[in-house]
């Protein structure tokens, strides 16, 4: 694993002359791909004329290109707190981009492994902004799916992939746990075209990078008082809102309160980021199991803001969570803020008729 790492660190090439005829992609199946790349200077050839279309590329080399090629957040003294990124690493700078990665050890980056195609497609539906669909059966018309239809995140990755035109399958199936080439990449990035709007991505990255040495716990320590505080400064910045689109104010309520503030430490205890809990659990099954009754109700999450502010700013950047928080037919509100995990702070609104 050690040549191989080392073998993919010097595999792309992200600044060189001008897009070449390489002397391996004459007839390959990605040709007009590769050249449409190698003209933007996304991605180079080699230095003997190769491009070396089915060779493997890593975690660190597709964050730079996502980064350079849609204009995300990048950091100079700063970056995402990775526990195995240092401050000099060259792909420290595209780090906070890995936020859009899977993430199956929550601390780690690992910049220098290979691509999954897996990882590849929930990146990209990330960009695109587009929810895992777990209901789609989609996944299980591929070839391979009896390999991977026991992870239900995989499934519901592969199916929104497919549903949405990001990534198709092979002969074999669509193979989520094998390494994405350069080829595949270049037919990837090429589809997808420049028109992805990343405003919204770009604000919660930022929230993200934290000065080196510092630790990600959304602006320190604190309190259980100091946590009410922010609840409840949402609590007054969605009335807030609600006022100038001539909406009535919603009423706080403690126990949709109580709800919002244990999905909040509970993704933080577990590590995940869902309206679904690990449990299957949806915001409906959670208020239900409250006690809690309507008619009518939805929920709102964020992670990584350090403040109320930015919570708020994240929600009405985003055409669904506006709508949440100004529609006409909710009565009610709690929020519920949590510190921990890999976000280091997370945020919950719950909303009733």
């Amino acid at each position: 694993m050690k040549k191989l790492t080392a073998l993919l660190t010097a595999a792309v090439m992200f600044t060189g002359t001008a897009a070449m005829a390489f002397s391996d992609t004459n007839g390959h199946w990605a040709e007009s791909d590769i050249n449409a790349m190698t003209e933007e200077n996304v991605l180079n050839g080699y230095e003997d004329g190769t491009f070396r279309p089915d060779n493997p590329i890593n975690r660190g080399e597709f964050l730079k290109i996502i980064t350079v090629k849609y204009g995300l957040v990048e950091q100079d003294d700063a970056y995402v707190m990775w526990s195995d990124v240092d401050a000099g690493d060259w792909y420290g700078r595209y780090s906070a981009a890995g936020l859009l990665l899977m993430q199956f050890d929550n601390s780690e980056l690992r910049a220098e492994e290979p691509l999954m195609r897996c990882d590849a497609a929930y990146a990209i539906l990330n960009l695109y902004g587009i929810e895992l669909d777990y209901e789609s059966g989609s996944a299980a018309a591929m070839p391979d799916y009896a390999e991977f239809s026991g992870d239900a995140e995989i499934t519901a990755i592969v199916s929104s992939a497919l549903d949405n035109g990001i990534m198709q399958g092979k002969d074999s199936g669509f193979e989520p746990y094998e390494p994405l080439t350069r080829a595949e990449l270049c037919t990837l990035i090429n589809r997808l075209g420049n028109d992805v709007d990343v405003t919204l991505i770009n604000i919660f990255l930022s929230s993200m990078i934290v000065p080196a040495g510092e630790q990600q716990t959304g602006g320190g320590a604190l309190n259980a008082e100091d946590l009410s505080a922010l609840e409840h400064t949402v609590f007054d910045l969605v009335n807030i809102e609600r006022d100038a689109a001539g909406l009535e104010a919603l009423e706080w309520d403690d126990e949709l309160a109580a709800v919002a503030r244990a999905h909040s430490a509970d993704m933080a205890a577990r590590g995940f980021f869902d309206h679904i809990n690990p449990d299957g659990v949806s915001p409906f099954g959670r208020m239900m199991n409250a006690g809690i009754e309507y008619t009518a109700a939805s929920e709102n999450i964020a992670a990584g803001a350090s403040t109320a502010e930015d919570a708020m700013n994240l929600w009405m950047a985003s055409d669904g969570h506006r709508a949440n928080i100004l529609d006409p037919d909710m009565k009610k509100i709690g929020v519920g803020v949590a510190q921990g995990g890999e976000a280091g702070i997370y945020w919950t609104q719950c909303f009733t008729d």
